[in-house]
């Protein structure tokens, strides 16, 4: 009787566990600051409520970052004009002028364009098309927000799946009953059968839909002529047709956020991470360490390129393995009986090939002609990147040389310049046929951007996201406790500096899993400049890897922005994301590791690094 009342109490209060944290965080914290009367213990408490919320999501993540606002100013830890001038600092306005490339993108389609094509051009494939789907991913997250990216290309990715699925009924769809042709679903010839039934062997490559193990199904009956099909498509073959719809949308989706993930480590403007990393990065004082610590648009996209490519190959090849399995022809112990017998029985055939292609074709082809919008947009683009690049490459003076002496001039200059062409440039050729002849009676002048797009499609939350962080460091600078941590972490002294290098990387890769990566970055990248000091490590040496390392996050869908879209999107279970993940979690710290140690070096004179006091 007591059981049947605590139960159902129990579970009311779980489900408002949300709020439940929300209040008693905060209450249960409220020691640190009563036994540490000083502004680190009170930051401290500060730092800890936020850490909190922003792993449980108690409140909204972007509702969290407002709180250094309400708190520090109490606290006496900061000035509230001070902290609010955190939420708009430089690195933020590239943040905002790379959503605005990304939304004229969108608004001009140009970046479906830029889809189809390249899908079209690696081949129709399972795996030549989800290589298309990551090689464009990755490339416009390169130079893009990755979250951006990511809503960008879902619908794209899910508008495949569904012609593909379709594709996949009609190929593999049954005579009627009254056809007197033989069916050659599962069958390794299609000529007619001897009258007398038959058993065959076929491999069938039957996908789950988490793990996409490879079975041996053997002894499945033939159609022949005289005999009738008891429904439009076997069952047998109607499971495994929807499992293989289930696993190919998993995968798809999947290597959109992987690649999502990965291509935006490659460019500062690619992820929030990176632009925390240049907020704390870029300003290094030569005086005190040298010329080759400062971080630039151009050395981190020298630095981080390599590592950004191999681990997308790593992604496809681990992709392939999980949801296709291992490639026939690579089966070199099969003999070729094997191999026929297994190409005459797969799902995907050359018919099923045949089809994508013309699907993929036929979407290009329904974009009609490249639209001056789009060439307008892609010039624009093409200014930005080679704007950014040139702004200080360092093998060359850039362009922010010509401003020396004066007013420091960052790459948030030319990337809202270029945000402000959107809306300046027309995009309508009726406006310059107008401006050619002089009759402006019917001409209406149309931006490449419209406003009213943007104010639907900004993610606001992660402006008030990466000026929460900005905001949190600042005080904990201010109250001293990133030197205390600082401080305390120099019992790692005896390790050697690419151990302790991988000791953070390994860390932060599973803590970023729970949290959110830009707020990791927020936190860690401080604590551990604090940390180089006190070691005398060159800065970049752990915070760069590091920075990077928060990007890597494919196991749980709050890691990252891309990992929750595409789970909302696929229906997908969190154990699929897990069993995927953990490895892809593994493989890319020890690749971004081996490159850091490797050629790191040649970039950033790691060996010659020695503070100056």
């Amino acid at each position: 009787m007591c059981d049947q009342v605590v139960v159902p109490v129990y579970r009311r209060i779980l489900g408002y566990w949300k709020p439940l944290i929300g209040i008693l965080t905060p209450i249960v914290l409220l020691p640190i600051p009563l036994i540490y009367q000083s502004k680190t213990g009170s930051c401290a408490y500060c730092v800890l409520i936020m850490a909190i919320y922003w792993m449980t999501e108690a409140i909204p993540i972007p509702v969290t970052a407002l709180l250094p606002v309400v708190l520090y100013p109490l606290f006496g830890i900061s000035d509230t004009d001070d902290i609010s001038r955190e939420y708009l600092k430089d690195s933020i306005m590239v943040f905002v002028g790379g959503l605005l490339v990304a939304l004229a993108f969108e608004y001009c389609q140009l970046h479906k364009r830029i889809a189809l094509r390249v899908m079209l051009f690696t081949g129709a494939s399972l795996r030549m098309l989800m290589l298309g789907t990551m090689v464009t991913t990755a490339f416009l997250s390169m130079w893009m927000f990755n979250t951006a990216t990511t809503a960008m290309m879902v619908p794209i990715i899910l508008s495949i799946n569904d012609e593909l699925q379709k594709s996949l009924e009609e190929v593999h769809t049954a005579p009627s009953i009254d056809s007197e042709e033989p069916s050659t679903i599962g069958c390794e010839t299609a000529t007619p059968l001897p009258s007398t039934p038959n058993l065959t062997n076929r491999v069938v490559e039957k996908r789950n839909n988490s793990i996409g193990d490879t079975k041996l199904i053997s002894d499945q009956r033939c159609a022949t002529p005289n005999q009738q099909p008891t429904s439009t498509i076997a069952d047998d073959k109607k499971n495994e047709v929807e499992k293989c719809i289930r696993s190919m949308r998993t995968m798809f989706l999947l290597s959109t956020c992987y690649s999502s993930n990965l291509g935006g480590t490659g460019v500062v403007t690619g992820s929030g991470t990176n632009l925390v990393a240049l907020e704390f990065l870029g300003d290094l004082d030569p005086k005190h360490h040298g010329d080759y610590a400062s971080l630039t648009f151009a050395t981190w996209a020298a630095f981080n390129f390599l590592p950004m490519v191999l681990n997308i190959v790593v992604a496809w090849v681990y992709l392939q393995f999980v949801y296709l399995g291992f490639p026939t022809h690579l089966k070199f112990w099969w003999s070729q009986e094997e191999r026929d017998s297994a190409a005459a029985g797969r799902i995907f055939n050359p018919q099923l090939e045949s089809k994508i292609k013309l699907m993929l074709a036929k979407k290009y082809a329904d974009l009609g002609s490249v639209t001056l919008h789009e060439v307008a947009v892609a010039i624009c683009f093409i200014v930005a990147i080679t704007s950014w690049i040139l702004h200080d490459p360092r093998f060359i003076p850039g362009w922010s040389e010509l401003f020396h002496g004066g007013p420091k001039v960052s790459i948030s200059t030319a990337t809202l310049f270029i945000g402000v062409l959107f809306f300046i440039v027309p995009r309508n050729a009726e406006f310059y046929r107008a401006c050619a002849t002089g009759d402006f009676k019917n001409a209406e002048m149309k931006p490449l951007l419209e406003w009213e797009f943007v104010q639907r499609r900004f993610p606001w939350g992660v402006i008030l996201l990466l000026g929460g962080g900005y905001a949190l460091s600042k005080g904990a600078k201010a109250a001293g406790l990133n030197e205390l941590i600082g401080q305390s972490l120099k019992s790692l002294s005896h390790l050697s500096p690419s151990l302790i290098q991988l000791s953070c990387m390994t860390i932060i890769g599973f803590v970023t899993e729970v949290t959110s990566n830009t707020a990791t970055a927020s936190i860690v990248v401080p604590i551990l400049l604090e940390l180089s000091k006190g070691l005398n490590i060159h800065p970049l040496y752990l915070t760069l890897p590091a920075t990077v390392t928060c990007s890597y996050a494919f196991m749980l869908p709050v890691a990252t922005p891309p990992n929750a879209i595409v789970y909302s999107a696929g229906n997908m279970k969190v154990t699929d994301m897990i069993k995927t993940g953990l490895f892809m979690n593994i493989a890319c710290i020890v690749v971004l590791y081996v490159c850091t140690n490797l050629y790191g070096n040649l970039f950033f004179h790691f060996s010659d690094y020695n503070y100056i006091p």
